[in-house]
């Protein structure tokens, strides 16, 4: 076994936690947080800059692991692995990577447009279902939640590393919209029956969990879709909501 840190005034530790809590400091240092194994083999094979590994020692299988996976792991206590995780019962490894760089307009057909969706795991399910039905990308406008913060990365079971994800101010929709190249919709609640357009080429904004759709991003909407409904629900899970539009833009 070799020799833990355990100290959590170490400057590594102190760092690592603060990645998981301080969205700030994840854009200060251009580095975000995650757990688990399978998650560091997502972060590798898609070519993502692994910074720092951290390892409880106790399977000794994620060591041989993260070798053939090309990173070193620093073995820490089991206190600090739960000093730094931002879940109840932590994994035994914790990683920093780089946080990718992208700009301008994303290129494709399909987008999913997160207009302050403000729970983490909508957005990482947003992110979840983009990967399985081929989005081409995610836009995140207003107060989205961080799609880096823990919780999203979670929610979203690796597709953080494979959906590129794009922010935009609202002040700058039109443009965007336009240069999307694409028809936008709107997802509100009374809207035409989504069945009715086809959504192969288009891109479809889901609003915020308690207002909708922002008015100042609607107007700016080719019309507005809604997922038809037989029960006795008013309305869907923003997550689930973004799940339905991206399995249609994939039909």
């Amino acid at each position: 076994m070799p020799e833990r840190l355990t100290s959590r005034a170490n400057e590594k530790v102190r760092r690592m936690r603060r990645l998981g809590s301080d969205a700030a400091f994840r854009r200060e240092t251009g580095e975000f947080l995650c757990e688990g194994l399978h998650l560091l083999g997502e972060a590798v094979r898609e070519k993502f800059t692994v910074t720092e590994v951290f390892w409880d020692g106790r399977d000794e299988n994620v060591e041989d692991n993260a070798k053939a996976l090309g990173v070193r792991v620093t073995c820490v206590s089991p206190e600090i692995i739960g000093f730094c995780s931002t879940t109840l019962a932590p994994q035994g490894v914790l990683f920093s990577a780089k946080l990718p760089t992208r700009s301008g307009i994303p290129a494709g057909k399909r987008f999913l447009i997160l207009d302050s969706v403000a729970d983490p795991g909508n957005v990482g399910t947003a992110l979840r279902s983009a990967d399985a039905f081929s989005v081409d990308a995610v836009l995140l406008t207003g107060a989205c939640a961080d799609p880096f913060s823990p919780k999203v990365v979670r929610a979203s079971m690796g597709a953080i590393f494979r959906t590129p994800v794009y922010r935009f101010d609202r002040a700058d929709a039109k443009d965007v919209f336009a240069a999307l190249g694409v028809p936008v919709f709107a997802a509100v609640l009374g809207g035409e029956d989504l069945r009715e357009r086809s959504l192969s080429s288009s891109a479809v904004v889901i609003g915020n969990e308690a207002a909708g759709v922002s008015p100042e991003i609607r107007r700016l909407c080719s019309a507005g879709l809604a997922i038809p409904m037989s029960g006795r629900a008013e309305s869907l899970n923003a997550g689930v909501a973004a799940s339905i539009f991206a399995w249609e833009m994939s039909r």
